[in-house]
């Protein structure tokens, strides 16, 4: 079983972060997604992928300040995270995309 699990391909998201608007651009943002990418990689699991779903509006935050980029395939393990999301964002008047980076 060990042997199976270790075969298997792992899934590592990073889920929301959200900063309070009184509180925005001071880096704490940053310094937050920095700090869990770090150690993401400090603990040498398998899969160097990144997942993360975000609004539309804030694509370009997580691309300049960590390469993330917009990913067409969602992996199968956020299909029905990422179709419930998009309902919720769509009745806000935002767009939900599935992003990724490589670490």
């Amino acid at each position: 079983l060990e042997l199976e699990l270790a075969a298997r391909p792992q899934l590592w998201e990073l889920s929301s972060v959200y900063v309070m608007p009184e509180w925005r651009r001071m880096g704490i943002g940053s310094a937050l997604v920095d700090q869990v990418l770090k150690r993401h990689v400090a603990t040498k699991q398998r899969g160097r992928d990144v997942y993360a779903l975000t609004l539309g509006s804030t694509i370009s935050w997580y691309e300049t300040q960590f390469g993330f980029a917009k990913e067409d395939q969602v992996p199968n393990a956020m299909a029905v995270e990422l179709n419930v999301g998009k309902a919720i964002t769509n009745i806000m008047g935002e767009e939900l995309v599935c992003i990724r980076t490589t670490i």
